[in-house]
């Protein structure tokens, strides 16, 4: 739980970090497609870290999809 709860965090200030300037769409992609593989490398071995991928991954559809 507590992993869970850190990573969540840890991932609304990454996303909010990535979002903040605005990007373009271009570059959004980009860091979805480096999130996802962060999250693919880190699910087996750090929850924390997958979560707080999966946390900025989530985030960053959701921006993408409303652009």
């Amino acid at each position: 739980m507590v992993h869970r709860l850190a990573g969540t965090l840890i991932g609304v200030g990454l996303a909010f970090a990535v979002l903040g300037w605005h990007p373009p769409i271009w570059l959004a992609v980009i860091a979805v497609a480096s999130f996802q593989g962060l999250v693919e490398r880190a699910i087996a071995t750090n929850y924390g870290v997958a979560v707080a991928g999966i946390t900025v991954l989530a985030l960053l559809l959701f921006d993408v999809a409303m652009s």
